[in-house]
């Protein structure tokens, strides 16, 4: 799952959240920083929505956690 947060695009990834970066000049999508803080909330079939002051809700199968990175 992606979502947009603070003007970057986040993956959900078995290993933590990932921020994905974007090369406009050749279209491309590309790894950037990990936040392996996230991993014991998220995986890679977490859905991803975009939350209030630039939080992220994390839906997985039994809860949701609202995550703030900075």
């Amino acid at each position: 799952s992606f979502a947009l947060f603070s003007g970057r695009i986040l993956r959900a990834t078995d290993r933590g959240l990932l921020s994905v970066e974007v090369d406009r000049r050749l279209r491309t999508l590309s790894p950037g920083r990990l936040f392996p803080d996230t991993e014991p909330f998220i995986s890679s079939d977490s859905e991803l929505l975009a939350g209030p002051g630039g939080s992220v809700f994390v839906v997985g199968l039994k809860e949701i956690v609202e995550l703030r990175l900075e």
